[in-house]
């Protein structure tokens, strides 16, 4: 037989060809996770020499910190809240409070673009930020956003004046996004939920293309950007 023939390597090519059809779909899902997974290796490896600046400026921004606020801690007059480092304690209105867990210093990814708003939703973000910094107080929490005029500074003075929650910003950082608008309504006058949805996962590309988490977290309802941050 003559080796040339395609036949004589695929005798069955109509067997082949339906076994193909019947196992593509159980192979896609494989194959997109490891896409995925490719994917998320080369964005941490990108990302990591940000990843580290970002927590070496943090790092001098608590020294300074610790410096200018040592004498407060000593004289017990400082905001921050004291949780016993060993059991839960309960306080009057009943809740129980988780201890202090030093022993992790990750990073905690907020996807929030709209986060200088003054809303509800903005609320829940800070409170959160708040207990995991109570909760983690060596981990760092980076916030994406899409406010880029606003400065670290300046939004967390907003955040305690509007709603009274205090947050330790050496442990807190802003990462500015650009492809906000493709979230807005206005973009989308046609199909706007799906084409929001979409806009998502741009934005969500965006923030993960900067910085990747050990964490990533979504406060404003996108779950098209935590199906693609789960890949990572």
């Amino acid at each position: 037989m003559d080796d040339t023939d395609p036949s004589f390597l695929f005798p069955n090519r109509p067997l082949l060809i339906a076994a193909l059809v019947i196992l593509s779909p159980m192979m896609l899902p494989a194959l997109l996770r490891l896409l995925g997974l490719f994917l998320g290796w080369n964005l941490r490896r990108k990302t990591h020499a940000t990843r580290e600046a970002i927590l070496q400026l943090l790092k001098l921004e608590r020294e300074e910190h610790d410096q200018s606020s040592t004498h407060a801690h000593e004289n017990g007059d400082s905001d921050w809240e004291k949780l016993d480092s060993d059991v839960p304690t309960t306080p009057a209105d009943g809740k129980t409070k988780l201890p202090e867990d030093r022993s992790w210093d990750g990073i905690i990814g907020f996807f929030h673009p709209f986060a200088a708003a003054g809303g509800g939703g903005e609320r829940v973000l800070w409170a959160a930020i708040r207990a995991l910094q109570l909760r983690y107080p060596r981990a760092t929490c980076l916030i994406y956003t899409g406010d880029r005029d606003m400065t670290k500074p300046a939004l967390l003075n907003r955040v305690h004046a509007r709603f009274n929650i205090p947050l330790d910003s050496s442990r807190l950082a802003l990462v500015y996004l650009s492809t906000r608008p493709w979230l807005l309504a206005s973009t989308w006058p046609k199909f706007t939920l799906a084409g929001q949805s979409l806009g998502s996962i741009i934005v969500a590309w965006e923030a993960l293309g900067k910085v990747v988490p050990d964490m990533f977290i979504d406060t404003m309802g996108y779950a098209f950007a935590l199906g693609l941050a789960k890949w990572f």
